[in-house]
């Protein structure tokens, strides 16, 4: 008997050490696909964004696009920015000179895909600047398999700003 309990207590070691191995890489490699992921996030976020200065415009198609190529086992939100010049050409008659011209200042309209897929379409004009910003709603990979019960709360997130340098039209 003494033999078949070492060998019972032999497989059960193995069971824990293989389980725990296992349980390792997968967090390991969970941890690489969210840091690739980043990458990707941040790269389409900024190919959108100068696709939008290059042509002026802002559709729904490139809106779709942007969601289609980032999309995998985490669910994102984009929020879009449009910060529209608004160019005052009147003089200021406060100021001790006359000759300065008013301010350039920007006014920022903020839009979701639904707005875009509602409208089709927004033409840009030369100067304004086009925000894009998408951030995770859901946990990440790394988040979903670690055992923590407070496990990093950290998020993935993309920024890219770029000024509109045609008038779509």
């Amino acid at each position: 008997m003494d033999g078949m309990g070492s060998s019972l207590t032999t497989i059960f070691l193995i069971l824990i050490i293989v389980g725990g191995l296992t349980f390792f890489i997968l967090n390991s490699t969970a941890s690489n696909l969210d840091d690739t992921i980043q990458v990707n996030l941040q790269q389409q976020t900024t190919a959108f964004t100068e696709e939008c200065a290059n042509t002026g415009r802002l559709t729904s198609q490139n809106v779709q696009k942007l969601m289609n190529s980032v999309s995998n086992s985490i669910r994102y939100d984009l929020e879009i920015e449009i910060w529209r010049l608004d160019e005052n050409p009147n003089k200021k008659t406060t100021q001790t000179n006359s000759r300065v011209i008013g301010e350039n200042t920007y006014v920022i309209y903020y839009y979701t895909p639904e707005d875009i897929a509602e409208r089709g379409e927004i033409k840009l004009e030369e100067g304004w600047i086009v925000v894009a910003k998408i951030r995770n709603v859901g946990p990440t990979n790394e988040q979903r398999y670690s055992m923590q019960s407070n496990a990093d709360l950290s998020t993935m997130t993309a920024e890219s700003t770029v000024t509109v340098r045609v008038n779509g039209n």
